[in-house]
């Protein structure tokens, strides 16, 4: 290499590798004192977006282990309720078989049998997770359908009353079938829909008969089975039990409804005041203990299916968690061995980098010869 004096290549080429030196250096600081080995973008892109998108569902993740803890605290809240009814239920049935025996005074009984049938409305309608009412069946909603279950059997007893209608005999069929008890009431009964159409082919010559008879139809289509049945739904509740808006990460909970109308056990409906009545009050009574029974084991089932899922949420979490630190975690013990080379790296650079600055005076020598 020529001795040049304006431009010193060894020492620009050190200076580099100095640079390059110090850039490391700097690196291995931020990496230890943070943790992480990617500590932005240009890290590593393609780790980046993928630790971002860990990080995202791990938190959702988290948050739908929360809500799958409070479904299972709405779970055992009605849980709870069920049980006491069911307890009232027993009661009941206690002292409807003790008023069903012949030498007992029925009218000694009755308060008590009232007051445990308003306790069962009681609890159904004070039950509640926040504002959410959850065992009182939509007893509004229950309160139109019956209201309209009526209006429906008042139209058809008008239309079966006129004897020299043609249609009374389907009416009075159909009316048959619509005056059951409402728990045993069957809106598909093949017989009541040919009666339906039967009455309704004659109201078609009739200008009063057609609308009532339509307006019985909608409400025996549109309208569900548990109209006209003691047990009705209230609206469901979904919990989001996932990270991504998925049907299978969503689960819908749903409590029939437990007041006494709804089981068919209210004052209005069974009572012990006589023999007869107590007897049928002690079978209205199983069915309902059947039914609370049944709807303590649908929840059972909901809290063992929330159950897995909180399980197998928290083992996702950990795997998600994993994941992200093989990605973004630095390790310490190799991070502190690059710090190390990296300064005995910068260490020898800058005594090359005097040697390399201190080259060109030997031309001196030259000079000094002259």
């Amino acid at each position: 290499m020529a001795l040049v004096i304006n431009t010193n290549m060894n020492a620009l080429v050190i200076e580099n590798a100095l640079t390059n030196t110090n850039n490391s250096i700097a690196s291995s600081l931020q990496k230890l004192s943070s943790g992480l080995k990617i500590n932005s973008a240009k890290d590593d892109p393609a780790g980046f977006a993928v630790a971002n998108s860990f990080a995202a569902k791990i938190a959702a993740m988290n948050v739908a282990s929360q809500n799958a803890s409070e479904a299972q605290s709405v779970l055992q809240t009605a849980d709870g309720a069920y049980s006491q009814i069911n307890n009232i239920l027993v009661q009941m049935k206690s002292l409807a078989t003790e008023a069903a025996s012949g030498q007992t005074n029925t009218g000694d009984l009755t308060g008590e049998f009232q007051a445990l049938q308003g306790e069962i409305t009681a609890i159904a309608n004070s039950t509640r997770y926040g504002n959410i009412q959850l065992l009182n069946g939509g007893s509004s909603d229950f309160s139109t359908q019956t209201a309209q279950y009526a209006s429906d059997v008042s139209q058809l007893q008008t239309i079966a009353g006129n004897g020299s209608d043609p249609g009374s005999t389907a009416a009075t069929n159909l009316l048959t079938y619509m005056a059951l008890p409402p728990s045993n009431m069957s809106l598909t009964t093949p017989n009541a829909e040919t009666d339906y159409y039967d009455l309704s082919g004659y109201a078609e010559g009739n200008p009063t008969l057609p609308q009532d008879v339509s307006n019985l139809l909608s409400d025996m289509v549109t309208q569900s089975n548990t109209v006209y049945q003691g047990s009705v739904s209230v609206s469901g509740i979904t919990f989001q039990v996932g990270a991504t808006n998925n049907t299978t990460n969503q689960i819908s909970i749903s409590f029939s409804g437990a007041t006494a109308a709804c089981l068919s056990v209210d004052s209005g409906t069974i009572g012990i005041s006589s023999l007869a009545s107590a007897q049928s009050a002690m079978t209205a009574i199983d069915a309902a203990l059947t039914s609370v029974n049944s709807f303590m084991g649908d929840v059972g089932a909901t809290q063992n299916q929330l159950q897995y899922t909180i399980n197998n949420l928290t083992t996702s979490v950990q795997n998600y968690t994993s994941s992200q630190s093989t990605i973004e975690d630095v390790d310490m013990a190799s991070e502190i061995s690059n710090l190390t080379k990296s300064q005995i790296l910068q260490q020898s650079a800058m005594a090359m980098l005097a040697q390399a600055n201190a080259q060109p005076q030997t031309i001196l020598k030259l000079l000094n010869n002259l």
